[in-house]
């Protein structure tokens, strides 16, 4: 009963209008209806039998122990509407934070891209140098090698070979030097035989060419070698 009595007696204490509660001015039988029902006959027997003045007394400190428990009541509702406030309040600024947050984390994700496609370009760019590079040492190793210029003046040897063969061969063709002159040219080179690869034959024929020249033939006629 006590707490029924006490929803009762707060009921609409912090309504502005009071309209229809405990504290409904407009009507004031109003507030003796709703707490009659609270009343029972054993109360009202219980009741009779005392002073008027224990009865006053009993009235007023139960009138201040509701009006604490109201006074309770309100300032633990604007506690908790002032933490509520709060609690938007904190909300609201973690929301915002979160939001920094979030586009800080973008624009540094945004820079970390471009720096990554940056070391990418740096990456194939060193790539292609440092293989450049090493492509020229080792070149440049190989020609310092005793094996290149063994292989250079193997080929500049076989080269010479082919040229003294094809020099024998057009003098020969042109039948104006002897064949006794014809073989003192390089007598270190192999004899005829060695001279039928039409491969390499053609090497010296343009230096060669200007002995097909009409004058010329016709000098070597008239003075022969």
């Amino acid at each position: 009963m006590f707490w029924e009595a006490a929803d009762l007696f707060v009921e609409g204490v912090n309504r502005r209008d009071r309209a229809g509660s405990f504290w409904d001015i407009s009507h004031p039988d109003l507030a003796w209806s709703m707490g009659k029902t609270l009343i029972g006959d054993h109360d009202v027997l219980h009741l009779l039998p005392q002073q008027t003045e224990s009865l006053t007394h009993a009235l007023a400190w139960n009138s201040c122990q509701v009006l604490l428990l109201a006074s309770t009541f309100q300032l633990r509702e604007e506690r908790s509407r002032n933490s509520e406030s709060k609690l938007h309040e904190e909300i609201a600024m973690l929301r915002e934070e979160l939001l920094k947050k979030q586009k800080e984390s973008d624009e540094k994700s945004k820079g970390c891209e471009t720096l990554r496609v940056e070391l990418q370009e740096k990456s194939k760019t060193l790539g292609k140098t440092l293989l450049t590079r090493t492509r020229e040492k080792a070149i440049e190793g190989y020609q310092a090698s005793s094996a290149f210029r063994d292989e250079v003046l193997q080929q500049a040897l076989t080269i010479h070979d082919e040229v003294v063969i094809d020099c024998r061969r057009q003098l020969r063709e042109t039948k104006l030097v002897s064949e006794d002159i014809v073989r003192m040219i390089e007598s270190s080179v192999p004899k005829p035989g060695d001279d039928n690869n039409e491969e390499f034959l053609g090497t010296l024929g343009e230096i060669l060419g200007d002995i097909y020249d009409d004058e010329m033939i016709e000098a070597l006629r008239q003075n022969p070698i």
